[in-house]
């Protein structure tokens, strides 16, 4: 079974994570940063010219033990079965009081990769994205990594820090707090740099540091595909229905 990483807690207990009422109606837009080990997705909810983040999640699947001697096409299936049950939850979470459902799917997909392994790995992702949007009748806007950094941070060569600073200082704190995971929070998840940074330049004095988690890597490029397909037509008419 696919393992999710909750990162949703810090946006609140209430639909929206803000505390506010839930407005009726608002359409809602999935977030994907698909891949075979981890999948990082942002539910967010269009209400006129602004969004609201509403669930950022990622989640993980894992290799079978070698020593099971289960072929990788087989165990590639399994992951992607645990994939999409993990999104059919969340696009059925969408229907609840308040929403009016998932209208369309913003996915990040690279043009390419390095190795044959991560190009099976890409092309996997590929179908998963468009298995869901066959599968719900959703349409399909799609960013490459180069326009995520360039709409969110103003440049192709942004690093990733960059990036989240960007949408910290758009979504304020909840979505900092999201993103910024104390040390041991889930164990087995990979850390690689914990530099801390003060931000006073963002929002309620979150703090920011140059990801830490390997998860949460994941869930900022969904929310990052959100944000840069926003002038897309396609979350254009999405969020039409709104207003």
């Amino acid at each position: 079974m696919a393992q999710v990483f909750d990162f949703g807690k810090a946006l609140g207990d209430t639909v929206f994570g803000t505390g506010a009422p839930a407005p009726s109606g608002l359409p809602c837009v999935l977030g994907i940063d698909v891949g075979l080990a981890h999948v990082g997705y942002a539910l967010v909810a269009l209400e006129g010219n602004s969004e609201r983040v509403l669930d950022m999640r990622t989640i993980v699947t894992k290799k079978s033990d070698a020593k099971l001697g289960v072929l990788v096409a087989h165990d590639d299936i399994r992951r992607v079965r645990e994939i999409l049950d993990a999104l059919h939850v969340v696009i059925s979470s969408a229907g609840q009081p308040g929403l009016s459902g998932v209208h369309a799917i913003c996915a990040e997909l690279p043009h390419g990769s390095k190795g044959a392994r991560a190009a099976a790995a890409l092309g996997i992702g590929k179908a998963i994205v468009a298995a869901l949007g066959w599968r719900y009748q959703l349409p399909i806007a799609a960013c490459n990594p180069q326009q995520l950094k360039k709409t969110l941070a103003g440049s192709q060569s942004a690093s990733k820090a960059e990036v989240q600073v960007a949408l910290c200082r758009r979504y304020g704190k909840s979505v900092a707090e999201v993103l910024v995971r104390e040390t041991g929070s889930y164990k087995g998840a990979k850390r690689q740099h914990w530099t801390w940074h003060a931000r006073p330049d963002i929002r309620d004095e979150a703090m920011m540091y140059t990801w830490g988690y390997e998860e949460c890597e994941h869930v900022g490029d969904a929310l990052g595909a959100v944000v840069t397909c926003l002038d897309s037509d396609v979350v254009r008419m999405v969020r039409r229905m709104a207003q």
